[in-house]
């Protein structure tokens, strides 16, 4: 019987630092203005060229927004659970 629970546990946690993982190199991706590897869907935005892209629990946005007033060029890596929308 601990066996079992031994081998749940450990499941769950390599499942915990893989996710931990993927957002850690997206993160880095996105901080350093390249293209996260790990995001599932990209969805363009009517602005002048910037892109949201979904991961798992998180969206990194680019902005490149020409749009006036704001010219905008940064880029934005939300949690879902902290407020993102």
């Amino acid at each position: 019987m601990k066996h079992k629970h031994l081998k749940k546990m450990l499941i769950i946690i390599i499942a915990i630092l893989i996710w931990f993982s993927i957002v850690g190199i997206d993160y880095y991706r996105a901080k350093h203005e390249l293209i996260p590897i790990f995001t599932y869907r990209t969805v363009g935005v009517t602005d002048g060229g910037s892109m949201i892209r979904y991961g798992i629990g998180y969206k990194v946005i680019h902005f490149n927004s020409t749009e006036q007033p704001t010219v905008r060029t940064d880029v934005v890596f939300k949690f879902r659970w902290f407020g993102a929308k």
